[in-house]
């Protein structure tokens, strides 16, 4: 069985033509934003923001067409509907490169719609309609379950009663038709089944995970979710696929560190560097080379390691943070590592 992994658009690229989709969303001249109504796209993630503080938190009535959560959950599906069929037709993001939001294997999936209560008269402010995005991981029909989740990623889309957008968040960023298809892995996991504690282990679910915005991955990959009623951790579904951590080797002088990277190819170019809360401001990240593993002094770090499977081309950074203490074990304790 093979499994997708999907190419997204590089952020820069969304960020560069930022006006260009604000005028798709909100079709109003420039003068129309300012300091209280503001439209922002972020040129690290090309993730999409916006607020009007003249109306959030400002509601005079709770009346008007969208008086319901189907009639809000409605005009929230139409209004992300629109704006994917303007993007697609918009000939300057065409030549740019960058699609449309959605296609037939990325789709949105509505979670909830709710009101919001105004926190000092307890009406009705406005309404909530949160969307998470599902990608197709298989394209085999018979698959079951062939839609897998996007962890982290989120359509947030703030209304009143009169239909009037307030505030709109966008987790997720378009993906190109440039879609590999990759070898499945099975999951080393025991599947429902007991372990040796009594646990229960449930059949792991494929699902993508969005990075933290200061990793904005190109390539997303499938993961198994699996769990056991008390853990829950990633595992690799594909060799685009990396879970990583630090082991660390603890020292009278501080602690040596070592990679321990599950999945992908085998084959990885390491990239460490390390900041210290009380000194970042002065001395900024400060980079540790290329080895396979560092040494660091007794102090307290956040260690970050970028590494670039040099088989598949995937990037991932792991950032932790360290301390060395100069306290040894003894070697009858024993560590865990959490990946």
């Amino acid at each position: 069985m093979r499994a997708l992994v999907y190419k997204l658009i590089n952020p820069k690229l969304i960020y560069q033509y930022k006006d260009l989709i604000r005028k798709i969303i909100f079709p109003v001249g420039d003068s129309y934003f300012d300091s209280n109504r503001r439209f922002e796209v972020s040129e690290f993630t090309g993730f999409i923001t916006y607020f009007d503080h003249n109306l959030l938190w400002n509601s005079k009535t709770e009346i008007g067409p969208l008086n319901s959560p189907e009639s809000v959950k409605i005009f929230a599906e139409k209004f992300i509907h629109e704006f994917n069929e303007k993007m697609k037709k918009e000939e300057g993001l065409n030549k740019a490169g960058i699609p449309s939001l959605f296609s037939a294997k990325c789709q949105p999936n509505h979670l909830e719609t709710v009101a919001v209560l105004h926190p000092d008269n307890g009406k009705i402010d406005h309404w909530l309609s949160r969307f998470e995005i599902t990608l197709v991981w298989s394209e085999e029909l018979k698959v079951p379950n062939r839609r897998a989740t996007v962890l982290f990623s989120t359509i947030e889309i703030r209304t009143t009663f009169n239909g009037e957008i307030v505030g709109l968040n966008i987790r997720w960023r378009p993906a190109n038709d440039k879609i590999i298809s990759t070898p499945l892995l099975d999951p080393d996991h025991p599947h429902s089944e007991n372990d040796q504690h009594g646990h229960e282990h449930n059949t792991p679910a494929i699902v993508y995970a969005l990075d933290s915005v200061e990793n904005p991955e190109l390539k997303l990959a499938p993961y198994y979710l699996a769990g056991d009623g008390h853990h829950a951790g990633f595992i690799p579904a594909s060799a685009y696929s990396m879970v990583i951590d630090l082991f660390q080797e603890n020292l009278n002088t501080g602690a040596n560190l070592y990679p321990v990277v599950k999945g992908g190819s085998g084959s990885y170019d390491f990239h460490w560097g390390k900041w210290q809360i009380d000194t970042v401001s002065d001395e900024g990240i400060k980079y540790l080379g290329r080895q396979n593993a560092i040494s660091v002094d007794t102090g307290v770090y956040n260690v970050i390691l970028d590494i670039e499977d040099t088989g598949t081309g995937q990037v991932k950074r792991f950032e932790k943070m360290i301390f060395a203490n100069g306290i040894i074990e003894d070697e009858s304790s024993t560590s865990e590592i959490l990946v």
